[in-house]
């Protein structure tokens, strides 16, 4: 690997540590726009999904004095989001890559444009 490829991997993932510190597990978007430019759409969502595991278990570490506890989540939570994740993991080999890069665009799109309409509203009401 060339030493700038090495350089750009390595501020990638130091600015997806910054982004999760700030947003939580937003620092997988900056993982997979920054493994997107070296091709293989595919490999670039589940490199950016193990990023965001690691990521994830440091935001546990850091912000457990505020997460919600044992008895505020439902028991069956972490066994529905593991059953979705390997529903995932299987329909990413059967979606094709342009399918893929839309449902990721419109779950940008749609989220950002969730947070803005929710801080309208909270900024009028």
């Amino acid at each position: 690997m060339n030493r700038i490829k090495h350089l750009k991997r390595i501020l990638s993932s130091f600015f997806a540590g910054i982004l999760n510190g700030f947003l939580g597990t937003g620092g997988g978007v900056a993982l997979y726009f920054a493994l997107s430019k070296e091709g293989a759409d595919k490999r670039a969502y589940a490199t950016a999904s193990v990023g965001v595991l690691l990521l994830s278990l440091q935001t546990v570490f850091l912000y457990r004095s505020a997460a919600a506890s044992p008895e505020e989540i439902s028991p069956f939570l972490p066994f529905l989001a593991v059953a979705g994740g390997a529903l995932g993991t299987f329909l990413l080999g059967k979606v094709n890559s342009f399918t893929l890069r839309l449902i990721f665009a419109l779950l940008l799109l749609g989220s950002g444009g969730y947070t803005i309409g929710k801080e309208i509203y909270y900024a009028l009401a």
